[in-house]
């Protein structure tokens, strides 16, 4: 879904990079910022399935707020060390094993028998 946009910016930033290293770039840079904005939503999730009872009371979204507020924000309202771990470990994690699948896709869609 963002793939091909970033594909064209890393086409503008360096028009003379080869296709396939182009494609890898922009499947990285997609799946970089994709993890990093959908890392509160997984935190929240987590925080859900192991909090189950507690959530089951009402001013359950007050209760993920705060855990998130807790977790994400330090005492002068920004992002905290725990929030760059988190997000840092997601994105070298997840944001390499989806470009990965993406790169082994495309090879087995170009180099498959037809």
């Amino acid at each position: 879904m963002f793939g091909e946009p970033c594909q064209q910016v890393v086409s503008k930033v360096a028009p003379n990079l080869p296709k396939g290293v182009r494609q890898f770039l922009g499947d990285l840079t997609s799946n970089i910022i994709v993890n990093a904005a959908s890392a509160p939503i997984h935190q929240a999730y987590s925080y859900c399935v192991t909090q189950g009872a507690l959530l089951k009371q009402e001013g359950k979204q007050r209760s993920i707020m705060g855990f998130l507020k807790k977790q994400y924000l330090n005492e002068r309202g920004m992002l905290s060390a725990v929030a760059a771990r988190d997000i840092g470990l997601r994105v070298a994690y997840n944001g390499t094993l989806m470009t990965l699948f993406s790169m082994t896709e495309r090879l087995c869609v170009t180099y498959w028998p037809k």
